[in-house]
């Protein structure tokens, strides 16, 4: 079933959810408005989002995947950054006990 969350803390880091019948987060979307810029900045909220969505929702560990969308196509070195971050999420997200959550982008070229 899928569940819009509203900003100002009460999101979870998610805009957005399909959960399982007891309500439990099993993809979440991550929205990003990032249209001029994507610099060390917006690098930095996303990840604070992704790191914030995979804490207030380990409690459940039933999150298995993050989509995140951007209105943009990726540069080569912006690919490359996203690799890394996507990495570096699926590390936390072991640390925080979940079996396996996958970290998916969909860019304006979606």
């Amino acid at each position: 079933m899928p569940i819009r969350r509203n900003g100002a803390g009460g999101d979870a880091g998610l805009e957005g959810i399909i959960a399982d019948a007891d309500g439990q987060a099993l993809i979440g979307v991550q929205a990003k408005f990032f249209v001029e810029k994507l610099g060390s900045t917006q690098w930095r909220d996303l990840d604070e989002s992704i790191r914030t969505a995979l804490a207030d929702n380990a409690g459940d560990r039933t999150l298995k995947e993050i989509v995140v969308t951007l209105p943009r196509t990726l540069t080569q070195p912006q690919a490359a950054k996203w690799q890394a971050c996507r990495a570096e999420w699926k590390q936390e997200a072991r640390r925080l006990g979940y079996a396996k959550t996958e970290f998916t982008l969909w860019s304006e070229s979606h």
